[in-house]
């Protein structure tokens, strides 16, 4: 990938074949332009868009909810920050530390894998500076 962006990593890759990159680029605002190609390999434009950093910190519904084993969460870095994720039990006892690092502003995906945990709710709170955020989820085995 020119500009000085990172090249691109294939992170899913689906049963019809169609392929998801993810790159990393510091905070801002970037434009980008898909492309498909044909079997004979002639380029077709399939799309235009903008990367934009989000405005404001927030935490997503899981995804898969109910999950079993495995579930991903979704949360926006507004701006450089240190981050936490974590999961706790119905009693307030931390299970995992999902994240627990310095992010760049930006758009995240953790998963988490339940897959040594009995069935149950489960909480998972993120937490950056004064922005602190908690949401339910379920494990159905």
């Amino acid at each position: 990938m020119g500009w000085g962006g990172t090249i691109p990593t294939v992170t899913e890759v689906d049963s019809n074949g169609t392929v998801k990159f993810e790159a990393l680029y510091a905070g801002g605002i970037y434009s980008y332009r898909v492309y498909k190609f044909s079997l004979s390999g002639i380029p077709v434009q399939a799309g235009n868009g903008q990367s934009v950093t989000p405005e404001s910190f927030s935490l997503e519904q899981n995804y898969p909810n109910p999950f079993n084993p495995s579930t991903k969460i979704e949360f926006n870095v507004a701006k450089l920050s240190f981050v936490e994720l974590s999961v706790f039990d119905i009693t307030g006892r931390e299970i995992k530390k999902i994240v627990s690092e310095v992010k760049q502003p930006g758009n995240y995906t953790a998963v988490f894998d339940g897959s040594n945990l009995s069935s149950g709710i489960y909480v998972y709170k993120y937490t950056s500076g004064n922005y602190s955020e908690t949401r339910k989820m379920i494990l159905l085995k």
